[in-house]
């Protein structure tokens, strides 16, 4: 960063949980919206967990309300990767 570098911009910074895994909306299949913060467009990040796996667990957290940025934050502690 230079001396005038202000830092990254508010729209690029996540705004779920820390040490979580940020995906794309579009990269995620077969979750399911559960208790959801509501809020005029979608959800807000503030109620935590709100994507249900199909197993049965809490995994993520969705971020998709108009006025935030778009982003699913899978929770480390509660995913594994696996090749299909």
């Amino acid at each position: 960063m230079g001396d005038g570098d202000q830092g990254p911009s508010p729209a690029t910074v996540p705004r779920g949980p820390q040490g979580s895994i940020v995906l794309d909306l579009d990269d995620s299949l077969g979750l399911e919206t559960r208790h959801a913060s509501p809020a005029c467009c979608g959800a807000t990040p503030n109620g935590g967990l709100n994507q249900l796996c199909a197993c049965g667990t809490l995994v993520a957290t969705l971020c998709s309300d108009c006025c935030l940025p778009y982003e699913l934050h899978l929770a480390a502690d509660r995913v594994r990767a696996v090749l299909v």
